[in-house]
């Protein structure tokens, strides 16, 4: 009877063992994503750089209201396709979107 009782804790501590493994293994691969979409960000940041430039040689204004829409609709249509919360997504562009044009804006008026 013993022998079936520790074979039998034996088990439990094997499960708990191992959904702790998978727990930290999707922690790990959460963080990993997290660190790529700060990367995609910067490399989006380079982009606006190049925005801010395109701007000052023609003259044209930080914010383009249609093309604050037109960049957040795609962004709604892209959360859509990927099964996502667009109005989620929405507010996380709108926020992105405001702190790029905050950031053109800058530039554009300091020179």
């Amino acid at each position: 009877m013993r022998a079936t009782s520790a074979r039998s804790r034996d088990r439990g501590a094997f499960w708990r063992w191992l959904r702790y493994v998978r727990r930290g293994a999707g922690r790990c691969q959460i963080d990993h994503l997290d660190q790529e979409i700060v990367s995609l960000l910067a490399v989006r940041a380079s982009y606006i750089d190049r925005a801010i430039e395109l701007k000052q040689e023609n003259g044209w204004p930080a914010r383009i209201p249609d093309r604050v829409e037109d960049v957040v609709s795609k962004a709604r249509a892209a959360a859509s396709d990927q099964g996502l919360d667009p109005d989620l997504i929405e507010q996380v562009w709108r926020i992105l979107i405001e702190w790029s044009i905050t950031r053109e804006a800058q530039v554009i008026r300091a020179e």
